[in-house]
């Protein structure tokens, strides 16, 4: 299969034919893949390729177009790996993307040159011959601009230099037709023209070679206010003398150095380097495979960045035989960040050229520079870099050296100007921080395992925090794990991580969080104080108050910055350390009242989605706000329960920070959990904050609040089989509706405490309570499920009561107020209550056809317990009425997980397997 960007992006098949791509976002997709093609590409650098302004969706297209991809190279034999940060591309060999061919065809052209420039022209003609227009014509939009622009570049120069070979072969009368075009194409370019003046000079035609000089020289100042370059002077000073040797104009050499002994300004390597082994390896292998060219190592503030870049650095320092060159940026030191002239000025000083042969402009030195180190192999660390404007001048302009850069920030700039690998630095694995802590004590002094990984884990994973404990045990031989582990968990441990004279860990986050501007600053601090585990887009323009595509770039250069997380799903969140100092400076500078407008404008937007996801999911029940929001409604079920599954930790978080402050919000978000809760959450944990959340309201008098927690009290103990608490709760709710003149609400519970009745034999309680409840129904309005579930609950107490033919009217109706909408559990229970009813009527076809029509409805529903019930009604009735081993079968069913299914239930089917006539074995 080859590969295709120089012009439109395209994929054929080894026998030529094309290979259909789903899209223009599915090439922009791959282009960016194949640009990168074996290095992990970031999903927020292939977001800016695809968009000019990224969606808040596009986390989600992006994996759609991914998927699109895979599918159209499926079988190809290039694989596309999912991978933390982003998505790699394992291509067949590298022969099959005309990109690498042409990089490959134009370097060994560069190599043959000095010595067969036949050869190097040939080899010039192969690269060009593979364009078939400008690179990403068809895909050129957003980030992939740069890059674009990039490739076009090295086509220009490519074929500048193939024909500046020619001449030097004396081949100029073929090459003056192919210049004249360029020159036409690019018609401020100097070297094109340059190039064509010495053709025409070569082949006596001086005199349209001053027209094209001064053609040249008029529209550059015309155009720009510019005149020609020396180089370009010199050569019509030459034409006015009549001086038509035809002498070649040489490119300058570079600058000459002294005789000195190559650089070696590395710092020093720490003996107690630990772990990092992947990063290692991935740094290897992109100086291996590129032959050194440019990595950027960045994360947070104390992750160690300069220690693995320094360790890196000498493992391969060997392979650069010129030297290494150090430049500390100090983009987050105590004094000001080095300027690009001063950094360029260090590096030449460091390679013999003094300040005096430096030129004084930056762009200008910038070039020397790029001469200088040109054919050298060196070894360059820029230490602390700004953003990409710092660095883009310190680069050489030739291949053969490695630029190792380390940073804060993610400078997405420079990827865009470079084929810089990116290289994101997260805190240490668990088992990496405890290696680290064992290097700078014996075993003796570390305690037990345990001990060592709490303290480990107090560190969050920060080896600058890590480094800092670890000298504390060193230095003090008093200081035990146990007791640093205790110092650690209380509220000063920033404080704890430092030592006497050095400003320890706080010193560097201040470094990070001052660089920032004002705006985000505020943001970083608001985020820090809210209620919440992680924020998104929506949330985080809620707390600041902003429009969210303002505070989508907000959260984007803060995670660009490393002072937020990205998790694998899209969301932000803090590390720890990083947080605790946020809160501390939200402390320091924000005024109470802002930080709690702000607090309540997330828990108002949190209840209204809450509201709109219970309203979906439970249409009947009296909704958690009034007036009631219709237009927030999810659009299915499915979305309502996913979008309460990913936000359930900070709703959570919400409802306690709400009931600390005695806000109604409380047991609103509690509430509009119900529906997770019973599918997903822990039953223990539901009961602990219903009644944290009915303390609350009890305490400030929010009867409301009080009706709704106790009707989810009555839910949890019911489903966690706490009979008489259930009981109890249910009939608190029902009494707080009638005090609040609102009976009807109340309709629900009363279904629920019947059920229960029924379950445990009070049929005389569960008639009353049904009876009540159905006198109650509105005749203005419908409730399908919950005048069916009434329904069913009599037919239920008929049947219990050996009223068998009475149990059929109410159980009739309940299936048909259930016709017509989607309530598939419903419809099963009054199914099976249907089976048993004709069963017990000696109705056996009818029996068998509703029986099997509730486990049929329960397919698709993941509750095992349902399910259950459903298979031991239907087995029972076999065993009596049908197929014995197909009974047995419907039974062993609650009996491959026990533990899932009513333990009742249960037992009713062993005691039926064992009364068969072929138990199981």
């Amino acid at each position: 299969m080859d590969f295709r960007v120089l012009g439109n992006v395209e994929v054929s098949e080894a026998s030529g034919a094309p290979v259909s791509l789903p899209g223009k976002r599915v090439r922009a997709l791959l282009a960016v893949l194949l640009l990168d093609a074996g290095r992990t590409v970031p999903v927020s650098r292939i977001a800016d390729a695809l968009w000019e302004q990224p969606p808040i969706t596009a986390v989600r297209q992006v994996q759609h177009c991914v998927s699109l991809l895979r599918k159209a190279l499926q079988g190809s034999g290039t694989g596309l790996l999912t991978e933390a940060s982003g998505y790699r591309l394992l291509t067949a060999p590298e022969d099959t993307v005309d990109v690498i061919v042409f990089e490959d065809l134009v370097a060994r052209a560069r190599r043959s040159m000095p010595d067969r420039p036949g050869e190097a022209v040939d080899l010039w003609r192969s690269a060009l011959a593979l364009w078939r227009g400008n690179a990403l014509a068809d895909v050129c939009h957003a980030e992939l601009v740069h890059r674009a622009a990039y490739l076009d570049e090295q086509r220009v120069v490519a074929t500048e230099e193939c024909l500046a070979a020619q001449l030097e072969l004396g081949r100029h009368r073929e090459a003056i037709a192919e210049l004249t075009s360029l020159t036409s194409g690019f018609p401020l370019r100097e070297r094109p023209t340059e190039l064509l003046i010495r053709a025409l000079r070569a082949c006596g035609r001086r005199i349209e070679a001053l027209d094209v000089y001064q053609a040249f020289r008029g529209r550059l100042n015309e155009e720009l206010g510019l005149d020609p370059g020396e180089r370009l002077n010199r050569l019509h000073r030459e034409l006015l003398r009549g001086d038509d040797t035809g002498g070649e104009v040489r490119t300058a050499a570079p600058v000459a150095l002294p005789a000195m002994p190559a650089p070696a300004e590395l710092p020093g390597d720490l003996a107690s380097f630990t772990g990092r082994q992947p990063v290692l390896r991935e740094l290897t292998k992109h100086v291996e495979d590129a032959g050194g060219t440019v990595a950027v190592v960045h994360g947070i503030a104390g992750c160690g960045k300069t220690t693995l870049a320094v360790r890196f650095a000498h493992s391969v320092a060997d392979r650069f035989p010129d030297g290494a060159l150090y430049v500390n940026l100090r983009a987050h030191g105590p004094s000001p960040a080095l300027q690009p002239f001063a950094a360029l000025s260090q590096l030449m000083r460091s390679l013999g050229v003094a300040p005096g042969l430096q030129p004084q402009d930056t762009d200008e030195l910038a070039g020397r520079f790029r001469s200088t180190v040109a054919g050298r192999r060196l070894l360059i660390l820029l230490d602390d870099a700004a953003d990409a404007e710092q660095v883009l001048p310190l680069l050489p302009g030739t291949p053969g050296c490695l630029v190792l850069i380390t940073s804060r920030a993610e400078l997405p700039g420079l990827a865009g100007r470079t084929d810089a690998l990116s290289v994101p630095l997260g805190p240490f694995e668990p088992w990496e921080s405890v290696s680290l802590l064992r290097t700078f004590v014996d075993g003796g002094r570390l305690g037990d395992e345990a001990t060592l990984r709490r303290v480990a884990g107090l560190c969050s994973g920060l080896p600058v925090a890590l480094r800092l404990v670890g000298e504390r045990l060193r230095r003090d031989r008093r200081l035990t794990t146990t007791v640093l582990a205790t110092e650690l968990a209380g509220p000063d441990r920033l404080d704890r991580l430092r030592l006497p004279g050095d400003p320890g860990i706080r010193s560097a986050f201040d470094a990070s969080y001052r660089a920032l501007p004002e705006r985000l600053r505020s943001l970083w601090r608001i985020l820090a104080v809210a209620p919440v585990e992680t924020v998104n887009v929506h949330t985080a323009a809620r707390l600041a108050d902003w429009p969210e595509p303002q505070a989508d770039a907000a959260l984007e250069r803060l995670a660009t910055a490393h002072l937020l997380e990205v998790t694998d799903t899209g969301v932000y969140r803090f590390h720890v350390l990083l947080r605790m100092f946020a809160i501390e400076r939200a402390d320091v500078e924000d005024p109470v009242e802002s930080r709690e407008a702000a607090a309540r404008r997330l828990l108002d937007w949190y209840v209204s989605r809450v509201d709109a996801a219970y309203q979906t999911l439970s249409p009947e029940f009296p909704p958690i706000r009034r007036p009631v929001e219709r237009s927030r409604l999810f659009a299915t079920k499915p979305a309502a329960m996913g979008w309460l599954h990913e936000e359930s930790a900070n709703l959570v978080e919400c409802g306690r920070y709400a009931e600390r402050r005695g806000l109604p919000h409380c047991w609103q978000l509690t509430v509009g959990m119900t529906n997770w809760w019973v599918s997903r959450g822990s039953r223990p944990d539901w009961v602990r904050s219903l009644g944290a959340v009915l303390a609350m309201a009890q305490r400030i008098g929010d009867r409301e609040g009080q009706w709704r927690v106790n009707h989810g009290l009555g839910l949890a103990h019911y489903l966690a089989g706490n009979f008489v608490a259930s009981r109890t709760h249910f009939r608190k709710a029902i009494s707080l509706t009638q005090l609040l003149g609102r009976a009807r609400d109340g309709l629900w519970s009363h279904s629920i405490l019947a059920e229960l009745e029924l379950e445990h034999g009070r049929y005389a309680d569960a008639s009353h309570t049904l009876h009540r409840a159905i006198a109650m129904l509105p005749n203005n309005r419908r409730l399908p499920r919950l005048e069916a579930t009434l329904h069913r609950n009599l037919g239920y107490l008929r049947l219990k009561t050996g009223r068998a033919a009475e149990a059929l009217e109410p159980l009739r109706k309940a299936n048909v107020l259930l016709s017509g909408i989607s309530a598939d559990v419903c419809r099963s229970y009054v199914e099976l209550a249907l089976g048993e009813a004709h069963q017990a009527l000696g109705r056996p076809v009818l029996a068998n056809r509703h029986l099997r029509q509730g486990l049929r409805l329960l397919e698709n529903d993941h509750n095992r317990r349902l399910r259950g019930h459903a298979h031991l009604r239907l087995g029972a009735f076999l065993l009596e009425h049908g197929d014995p081993a197909e009974a047995r079968t419907h039974l062993e069913v609650l009996l491959e997980q026990p533990e899932l299914v009513n333990a009742e239930d249960v037992a009713e089917a062993r005691k039926l397997l064992a009364r068969s006539a072929d138990p199981p074995g």
